[in-house]
């Protein structure tokens, strides 16, 4: 090889080592040791309760044992700690296989002078076993050892002499689409030019028939910036249809798909540039991010509660990426255009169409959880969260779940999806009629048969009797269905199925309500009357205890959320609305999605 392909191959090791942490930064150790001693070196993995006995790579030809440590960032106290447990446990199962233990870290400027006394500590106390630590330096002359097939494996083939550079404007381009959003615009070109797009990518915005005076600030905007051109459609063709004429434009490899009231955001330098390298090496199709509202108040706040266990905390507990959500997605440009060619070009739920189109094509998809966020601006009024919820989202939810593609799918997403459609389509209408049964235990509970007749109080007695005898074998027949649904997903692994079980019984029940009631729902001979009284007696406390469950699930699952601390302390206030919050969502919004969707496929749009 030339000088020039040895300092491509040296720099793309750098800038991993740099870049990777914790199993990232081992799971490139290995590949590069590996690959320079074939046959020799061996990776050690954790299995079962055992672990890995502090053995993370044996070199047997030189016995050396290795242990790496590569945290986001180095602590001494900490640092001293795992090398004198590490190598403590070492000795204890691998004496007699090692001369040399090695402490491989991730700095770069040098280890701290106690973690090197520690080191020598180990090594005075132990003169049997030899002590030493390895950096960038001691990996770099491994990796000078690869031959030039093992070089091309790792990082592809180097850039030929004569060959033009890539720049950073020809390795993405930002696409807006944008329909009647004068508002947000200045906020648009203010956050592009914040986050330095503007210099580095091109940027495609087309205005899809607007009525507003949207396409008269686009071009006041654009006109002395000729990184950004500006579409215009002269009649609507909606999201999708706006997006496709952009993609017609786009000459770059990877295309990210921004709404005009949206900003994605780099936690570290360089990071959306780190995030195409890694899906170019992963041939990942797509990754999507986190999104964080603005939280100007508290249904701000109650919003960003919402997005960040929605798009933070269940896509890592299910480990799937459950929506491309389409306010922020960057794409590999020829797997979107392939999932656009078969995209039904509908409004609702677009995002999910395209979400399940590439699940069904087996494109791997990424969600980037630390280096890159989603902002959005969230509504501004009860009413814009429920037309936005009921209208769009929940519509184009069932729309597209509703859909043969859906029931195509296998996997952990398959079971997500089933389940969501199983659930919700079969299990809310028996929601729906706790309502008016809950409502009766007050007005009769209140008023007896003085008010609507002896007849109606006890019509409504025998089915309070009959939801009692019927309702919670229902919901457990629902959750049967679901696991059953969920192992034949999954193909039976038996730790995925537990995961699903678990979720959908989360999902479809509160334990106090059914653990106080149990005795009305297993009892015999018991009559209409006795079921109403008992219903009296616990409705004020099995409302609380209700409520204090749905609060506790969502304070668990803010708190699993990547979001600061402090952040964190603001949104307990609006752990306590939550319960509320998606009552709402779920009574209004869900059950018109439901009843919009089933209307279509009855009777068209």
């Amino acid at each position: 090889m030339n000088e020039a392909a040895d300092l491509f191959y040296e720099l793309r090791l750098k800038t991993e080592f740099l870049e990777s942490k914790g199993t990232a930064f081992q799971d490139l150790f290995v590949r590069i040791m590996s690959k320079a001693h074939p046959g020799d070196f061996i990776p050690c993995r954790p299995w079962g309760a055992a672990g890995d006995r502090k053995n993370d790579g044996y070199l047997k030809s030189e016995r050396l044992l290795f242990q790496i440590y590569a945290p986001n960032e180095l602590k001494v106290a900490q640092t001293i700690a795992k090398v004198t447990e590490d190598f403590t446990e070492a000795l204890l199962h691998w004496k007699d296989h090692f001369d040399t233990w090695v402490f491989v870290h991730n700095t770069t400027r040098g280890l701290p002078a106690d973690v090197i006394a520690a080191l020598l500590d180990l090594q005075q106390r132990h003169p049997a076993v030899k002590v030493t630590h390895w950096g960038f330096d001691e990996l770099l002359l491994r990796f000078r050892q690869l031959p030039p097939e093992a070089l091309r494996s790792l990082y592809g083939l180097a850039p030929q002499p004569g060959a033009p550079a890539r720049t950073l404007r020809d390795s993405l381009t930002i696409i807006v689409p944008v329909y009647n959003e004068a508002a947000n615009l200045e906020p648009l070109f203010k956050g592009l030019r914040a986050e330095r797009f503007i210099d580095r990518y091109p940027i495609l915005i087309c205005d899809d028939a607007s009525t507003d005076n949207s396409f008269a600030l686009l071009q006041d905007n654009c006109k002395d910036t000729p990184s950004i051109t500006c579409l215009h459609s002269p009649t609507r063709t909606h999201k999708v249809g706006a997006i496709e004429q952009m993609m017609h434009e786009v000459r770059t490899p990877f295309v990210l798909t921004l709404d005009a009231d949206c900003m994605i955001r780099e936690l570290h330098d360089d990071a959306l540039e780190q995030l195409l390298r890694k899906m170019n090496e992963h041939n990942y199709a797509a990754a999507c991010f986190r999104i964080i509202p603005h939280d100007r108040d508290w249904l701000g706040r109650l919003q960003k509660l919402d997005y960040t266990i929605f798009t933070d905390t269940i896509r890592r507990l299910l480990s799937i990426p459950v929506c491309l959500i389409g306010q922020g997605v960057v794409w590999n440009t020829e797997k979107f255009r392939e999932v656009l060619s078969e995209h039904s070009k509908q409004y609702d739920g677009d995002d999910l169409e395209n979400t399940l189109i590439a699940l069904t094509k087996n494109m791997s998809l990424h969600w980037e959880r630390d280096t890159l966020v989603l902002t959005t601006n969230p509504k501004e009024s009860m009413l814009g969260v429920v037309r936005q919820r009921a209208l769009s989202w929940d519509f184009g939810m069932f729309r597209v779940l509703l859909s043969k593609r859906a029931f195509m799918l296998g996997g952990n997403s398959g079971a997500f999806y089933k389940n969501i459609v199983l659930m919700d389509l079969v299990a809310h209408p028996l929601r729906l009629l706790a309502i008016p049964l809950l409502l009766g235990i007050v007005s009769f509970g209140l008023t007896g048969d003085r008010v609507f007749g002896r007849a109606a109080f006890i019509m409504y007695k025998q089915s309070l009797a009959l939801s009692f005898d019927y309702g919670s074998s229902a919901i457990v027949g629902i959750w049967i269905a679901t696991v059953v649904t969920s192992c034949i997903c999954v193909r039976g692994r038996v730790v995925a199925t537990v995961k699903w079980a678990i979720f959908n019984a989360l999902y479809l029940s509160s334990p106090f309500v059914f653990v106080m009631y149990y005795p009305l729902v297993t009892a015999t001979n018991v009559n209409a009357e006795d079921v109403f009284g008992s219903a009296v007696h616990w409705f004020t406390l099995g409302h609380f205890l209700t409520y204090v469950w749905w609060v506790l699930l969502t304070l668990i699952l803010l708190c699993g959320s990547s979001l600061q601390r402090s952040t964190k302390r603001k949104l307990l206030a609006s752990v306590l609305l939550a319960p509320m919050y998606y009552f709402i969502l779920m009574v209004v919004c869900k059950t018109t999605g439901i009843c919009k969707a089933f209307k279509e496929r009855a009777f068209g749009r």
